[in-house]
């Protein structure tokens, strides 16, 4: 089951978040973004992966 965020979250500040991006061959490219100071224990359910298709240069956006 998830969870919602609570309306009054603080969204993150710049900076606070990692990636790692993975070219892999004859597949699509993987980005997974993660908090930059979490636990070992929070990090298994605390990121997001997208495929290559799925994600642009942040300068074709601006």
């Amino acid at each position: 089951m998830s969870q919602r965020m609570s309306d009054t979250a603080a969204p993150a500040k710049l900076g606070e978040l990692e990636h790692v991006t993975v070219s892999n061959d004859g597949e699509p490219s993987t980005c997974t973004i993660f908090p930059r100071n979490c636990s070992e224990e929070k990090l298994v359910t605390h990121w997001i992966t997208a495929e290559e298709t799925s994600f642009v240069a942040l300068d074709r956006w601006q």
